[in-house]
C-alpha cells in the first residue's frame, strides 16, 4: 500500500528537490527551481511563481482513486512548466487552475497519462486578465487509452485581452498500431511490444533521470 505523508509547505531558492509519497499543500518559489515528484498524491496544491522566478515540476503518479487541485498563480516574468504523467487504474479527477497574476510570465501545462480500464476527468483551465499584458500560455494533454476505459477532457481558457498566446491541444488514443506492428517486426512479441510504448510514453516528457529510472521500474 503506497503511504503518503503531508507537507504543509515548500519553499523553494534556486534548488532542485526529488520527493516521493508524499502531499504537499503549498509551495512557493524564487530563483530557478526543480521539482521531482513520485507518487506523490497531490489533492490540494497552490503554487506561487514569484517575480523572476521559473519552477519545473516533473511529476509522475500511480492511480488508484485521486481527487486532486493544482493551483499555479505566476507573477511579472515568472515561468512555470508542469511535465505530468501518470497511469490511472481507477478513478482520477485532476483539475489544474492556472492564473497570470501579473504580466510577461509563461505557463506550460504538458499531461502524458495511461488511462488503463479507469475513469480519468481531467479539466485544465487558464485565467488571464483584462489588464494582463504579454503572458503565453500552452496547454497539451495526451492520453492512451486502454482496456475500454472513460476519458473526459474539458480545457477551459478564461481569456479576457487579446495581447497573449494562447494554446490548447488534446489527443485521447489507444496505443499507435505503426508502433506496435513496427516493434512486433523485430521479433518482440506484442505485450512486451505494448509494454514500452507505454514506457517511452510515460517517460518522453520527464526531465529528471531519476525519476524516469523508477517509472521504469514501476512499469517493468
Amino acid at each position: 500500500m503506497k503511504h503518503s505523508i503531508e507537507v504543509d509547505s515548500i519553499i523553494l531558492n534556486n534548488e532542485e528537490l526529488f520527493i516521493e509519497n508524499k502531499n504537499i499543500k503549498s509551495i512557493e518559489v524564487s530563483g530557478k527551481c526543480i521539482l521531482n515528484l513520485f507518487n506523490c498524491n497531490i489533492i490540494d496544491l497552490e503554487i506561487n511563481i514569484q517575480d523572476n522566478a521559473s519552477l519545473i515540476v516533473n511529476y509522475f503518479n500511480n492511480i488508484n482513486e485521486l481527487n486532486s487541485r493544482i493551483v499555479v498563480k505566476a507573477n511579472n516574468k515568472s515561468s512555470f512548466i508542469l511535465n505530468h504523467s501518470f497511469i490511472n487504474k481507477g478513478k482520477y479527477n485532476l483539475n489544474i487552475y492556472t492564473d497570470f497574476i501579473k504580466e510577461e510570465a509563461n505557463i506550460v501545462v504538458n499531461i502524458n497519462g495511461i488511462n488503463n480500464g479507469g475513469k480519468l476527468n481531467a479539466d485544465v483551465n487558464g485565467y488571464v486578465h483584462t489588464d494582463k499584458l504579454n503572458n503565453v500560455l500552452d496547454e497539451n494533454m495526451r492520453i492512451i487509452n486502454l482496456n475500454n476505459g472513460l476519458v473526459m477532457s474539458n480545457p477551459n481558457m478564461y481569456i479576457s485581452t487579446s495581447k497573449v498566446i494562447a494554446n490548447h491541444n488534446t489527443t485521447i488514443g489507444g496505443v499507435r498500431l505503426d508502433e506496435l506492428f513496427y516493434l512486433m517486426s523485430k521479433g518482440i512479441d506484442k505485450k512486451e511490444a505494448t509494454n514500452l510504448i507505454i514506457k517511452g510514453f510515460i517517460i518522453k516528457i520527464i526531465d529528471n533521470k531519476k525519476l524516469q529510472n523508477k517509472i521504469t521500474d514501476l512499469i517493468n
